[in-house]
């Protein structure tokens, strides 16, 4: 599990350097962060989105869904008014 994600750490690494000219010198040991500041927090994307179960919550719990339906737009103001981060699914 750690194997996969270090590697991907590591692949990131060298685009961010490969992005600054990969010109490892002096220069670039100045700002030893900037390198690692480009390097997305999160790693690994899910890409297995069609699983039975998640399209039956998305299918249920939705945007669509929710925007179909009078009680279903209540539900999204609410949340939104609240100040929620994700207002369905």
């Amino acid at each position: 599990m750690w194997g996969r994600a270090f590697t991907g750490m590591a692949a990131a690494a060298q685009r961010a350097v490969g992005a600054f000219g990969g010109n490892v010198g002096a220069a670039s040991d100045a700002v030893i962060g900037v390198g690692w500041s480009l390097v997305p927090t999160r790693l690994k994307i899910r890409n297995y989105f069609p699983r039975a179960n998640e399209t039956k919550r998305v299918n249920k719990h939705g945007w669509l869904k929710r925007m179909s339906t009078l009680g279903g737009r209540k539900i999204i103001m609410r949340r939104l008014l609240k100040g929620r981060h994700v207002l369905s699914h």
